[in-house]
């Protein structure tokens, strides 16, 4: 099993690696929200990982339960520098691993992630190689997850970090992210499913 630890990487880091922000338990779904099984009988986070892996072959997950651990063993894991602030945190701890020059960031929330929306992201971040974030956006709306993230936003984020401010959106609007633009029917892939109810009407979960 590869290590989980944070420590600074001394290899050549990667072009693009896939990453997953697993935030253990969700009082909403009442449960840890990467574990939960759907339809198919796989956790969540599974369905994320697919589709990342359309994109690159290498993933790592943020999170640090038994749970989130256990989906892919052999899937590195990055624990939080700052436990329990949320997202933001976990994007931290993430810029510091050196694993790669740019991570593709999605949600363990987000199972019905299109591949086709990851490789565009991906494609079209490769040419913004000036932005620290890049995210997709339709019409007046715009999407916090998934994004992509180069190491140069460290300094930011562990300025917000540092001065209280934990809110992903906020941090990433502060940085003037690349905007891509997509179809509604692809921006729609990209929605967090926060409680069972979401996941039924998705039909992605059985009554």
């Amino acid at each position: 099993m590869m290590s989980t630890r944070n420590t600074e990487c001394t290899r050549a880091p990667s072009p693009l690696v896939g990453a997953i922000l697993a935030g253990g338990f969700s009082r909403r779904m009442g449960q840890n929200k990467a574990a939960m099984r759907l339809v198919d009988g796989c956790p969540m986070i599974e369905w994320v990982a697919r589709a990342l892996e359309r994109v690159t072959p290498t993933i790592v997950v943020i999170g640090s339960s038994s749970e989130e651990r256990c989906f892919r063993p052999h899937v590195q894991m990055l624990s939080d520098l700052r436990p329990g602030l949320g997202p933001l945190a976990g994007i931290e701890a993430l810029l510091v691993s050196n694993l790669a020059d740019a991570y593709l960031v999605a949600g363990c929330d987000q199972p019905l992630l299109s591949p086709f929306l990851l490789e565009v992201l991906a494609h079209a971040a490769g040419h913004a190689y000036y932005a620290e974030v890049c995210v997709i956006h339709c019409g007046n709306s715009w999407q916090p997850l998934p994004s992509v993230w180069r190491p140069d936003a460290l300094r930011y984020v562990r300025k917000a970090l540092d001065a209280g401010e934990y809110r992903l959106q906020r941090v990433i609007a502060d940085l003037r992210p690349h905007e891509i633009a997509i179809s509604p029917e692809m921006f729609a892939t990209a929605i967090s499913m926060n409680c069972p109810d979401d996941l039924i009407a998705a039909g992605l979960l059985e009554c």
